[in-house]
C-alpha cells in the first residue's frame, strides 16, 4: 500500500498548527503561573493583615479521591467585618488523608470535629486597605517560601513556549523567502539545449 508524500503546502500547514497549539499551551501555562504567583504574592502579603475573628456559619467535610488515594476536603464560609455582613469561603484539603475512601459515620464526624472545631478555624486576616480580601489565618501562617516555586515554573515553562513558537515561525519565514528567491531564481534563467 502506498502512502501518499505531503506535499511542502501540507507540510506548512501542519506545522502552522502544532505551532499554534504549542502557542495555546504556552498561553495557558504563562495565566497558570502567572495566577499562582499572584495568589502566593497574596498569601506572603496576607502575613502583615491583622488578625480579625469571625463567625463560622457552615463547615463541611467530604473525603474526595486522588491520585494518591483519598483525602479530607474541608469547605467553611464565614461571617466577618462590621455587623458580620462580609462573607469569605474557601475550600482546602486538610493535613490528614483517610485510611480508605469509605469511612464510617463516626469517623466522618470526628473528622468534622477535628477540621471545623479548630481553635484557630474562627479566625481570619483581612486586609487593612480593602476589607474585602479575606485569608484564612491557618493557611497563611503555613505558607512556605517554595509557594512561589512551582508557579514560576509554570510561568518559565509558558515563556519558552511562546520564544520557541516565535523562533519556528521566524525560521519559517526565512526558509519560505529563501524557497521563493530560489524558485523566482530557476524561473527567470534561460534554459540550456533550446
Amino acid at each position: 500500500m502506498r502512502t501518499r508524500a505531503c506535499r511542502p503546502e501540507c507540510a506548512y500547514k501542519l506545522a502552522f498548527v502544532a505551532l499554534m497549539l504549542q502557542a495555546v499551551v504556552g498561553g495557558l501555562l504563562c495565566f497558570a503561573g502567572v495566577d499562582g504567583l499572584m495568589d502566593a504574592a497574596r498569601t506572603r502579603q496576607a502575613l502583615g493583615w491583622p488578625i480579625v475573628e469571625a463567625k463560622l456559619d457552615r463547615c463541611e467535610v467530604s473525603i474526595e479521591p486522588g491520585r494518591r488515594g483519598a483525602y479530607w476536603e474541608v469547605f467553611a464560609v464565614w461571617r466577618y467585618g462590621e455587623g458580620l455582613h462580609r462573607h469569605y469561603d474557601e475550600r482546602w484539603r486538610a493535613a490528614h488523608a483517610p485510611r480508605e475512601e469509605q469511612v464510617g459515620a463516626g469517623e466522618a464526624a470526628a473528622a468534622r470535629a477535628r477540621y471545623c472545631g479548630a481553635p484557630g478555624l474562627a479566625q481570619l486576616r483581612v486586609s487593612p486597605t480593602d476589607p474585602r480580601l479575606a485569608l484564612r489565618n491557618d493557611s497563611v501562617v503555613h505558607t512556605s517560601g517554595w509557594s512561589f516555586v512551582f508557579p514560576a515554573l509554570l510561568l518559565m515553562g509558558g515563556v519558552l513556549c511562546l520564544l520557541w513558537v516565535g523562533w519556528n515561525i521566524v525560521d519559517q519565514a526565512k526558509w519560505r523567502r529563501r524557497e521563493s528567491a530560489l524558485l523566482a531564481m530557476t524561473q527567470t534563467r534561460p534554459q540550456k539545449g533550446r
